[in-house]
């Protein structure tokens, strides 16, 4: 009875996705070819009941066929394969061994806390991303303020900065962050802000000087701190649930919360939360969020798969959806000027598939800000590096954001929607 027990208590660990599981040697990379919706169900339906053992690491979406990478661990291969033949599905190993990819992905990007310069050249430990942060007020007096929107589980700050020239501009919001292990969007969002206080590209100073920003590199710290010390996949926050830890935090925000593209296991990498705003994190941020004062626009930093989403992850859409689209049309055009870089846009429940209780739903829906969008960042869907993108793609991928957002700017300003009296979506 008591080896039962131990057994038991294994493979809960084990599909919950704790630091215990945290090395992922022998774990087998496929590419699946999806023919139609029901194999697209099948596979989602797959990875909700053996989370910990298979992951879809490319974003499933509704257009058929499609590419999917999915990270399978060792004890579940031969199952899996065996349902993929039985439906049908196509599929080729392209990763033998996912701790190969791993190991290069610390050998390449190893996060070293230190008090070393902020470059863009490497991802840093999140103590080096506050310090930088905090540096910024010496070196920009009177127009960056360091600023906490929140706090996590494990009692850190959820640090930012805010650049205003003055306190009577509109307001712009960018997240960085929300998911643990995408790096690119801290580091992301904290070249935006460089960006907006170095520059001296006129349209860049331009906007910088009409906007008061708020940028927030790590809206999980603990998450992001957990990837970087423990477990480089993980995605979640780190409140315990049971033998599980953490939830999704986008999609523990209140809007639709529950309803779709997301789970009641708490071992699942979509589980929701046990309620709306269960995380302190979601909680905090959200409140802050309330506070600012004519917010404009709304900018989450995702990783990864190239596309460009606006609200919502359910049925209901926007009210001037071809406005979303023309804003839309303008920023991935401008993305991909610099370095051809191609995205594809849309609302979340079309261009990707239902997922409700989103960050940018809640900002939209219920808390009225006109724009919210979410990027999600290089690489293209099919890369088999997926979350761990080369530190050398960072200034490259900040680049070419800082376009697409200038671009994003720009359009929203010619239809009316930067100005507090004028358009809502």
């Amino acid at each position: 009875m008591q080896k039962i027990h131990i057994l038991l208590i294994s493979f809960i660990v084990l599909l919950s996705g704790l630091a215990l599981a945290e090395r992922f040697d022998n774990y087998h990379v496929y590419s699946l070819e999806l023919q139609s919706l029901r194999h697209v169900e099948l596979i989602r339906d797959f990875e909700d009941k053996l989370s910990g053992g298979v992951e879809v690491l490319s974003p499933l979406m509704r257009k058929i066929p499609q590419e999917v990478n999915v990270l399978i661990s060792p004890n579940q291969i031969v199952d899996f394969k065996a349902i993929l033949r039985a439906q049908k599905i196509p599929f080729r190993l392209i990763e033998e061994n996912f701790q190969d990819v791993i190991d290069e992905d610390a050998r390449l990007n190893n996060l070293r806390a230190d008090t070393g310069d902020y470059s863009w050249e490497r991802y840093y430990r999140l103590e080096n991303i506050h310090n930088w942060m905090r540096s910024l007020e010496a070196k920009h007096p009177g127009v960056v303020n360091t600023i906490v929107g929140g706090e996590s589980y494990e009692k850190r700050k959820i640090l930012g900065v805010r650049i205003a020239h003055n306190e009577k501009n509109p307001a712009i919001f960018v997240e960085g962050g929300i998911h643990a292990r995408e790096w690119i969007s801290p580091a992301t969002s904290t070249f935006i802000a460089n960006e907006l206080l170095t520059s001296e590209d006129p349209e860049t100073k331009r906007l910088a000087q009409s906007y008061t920003w708020y940028i927030f590199p790590s809206v999980n710290p603990d998450g992001y701190e957990f990837s970087a010390t423990a477990n480089r996949m993980w995605r979640k926050t780190r409140q315990p649930y049971g033998f599980c830890y953490g939830a999704d935090p986008n999609r523990n925000w209140d809007h639709h919360w529950m309803e779709e593209g997301s789970s009641s296991f708490s071992c699942s990498q979509v589980y929701a939360g046990s309620a709306p705003f269960s995380e302190i994190e979601t909680r905090t941020l959200s409140q802050y969020i309330s506070s600012v004062k004519n917010l404009r626009l709304y900018v989450s930093l995702h990783s990864y798969s190239q596309l460009l989403l606006y609200p919502y992850g359910t049925s209901e859409k926007v009210t001037k959806p071809q406005d979303y689209d023309r804003i839309s049309n303008a920023t991935v055009r401008a993305i991909s000027k610099r370095y051809g870089t191609t995205y594809e846009y849309g609302n979340i429940e079309e261009a990707i598939y239902p997922a409700s209780g989103g960050s940018i739903d809640w900002v939209h829906g219920v808390n009225k800000v006109p724009l919210a969008f979410t990027f999600e960042l290089r690489p293209d869907r099919n890369s088999r590096n997926g979350f761990m993108l080369p530190a050398d793609q960072i200034i490259p991928t900040g680049e070419e954001t800082m376009d697409g957002l200038t671009a994003m700017v720009q359009e929203a300003e010619a239809l009316g929607y930067m100005r507090e009296e004028e358009n809502s979506l």
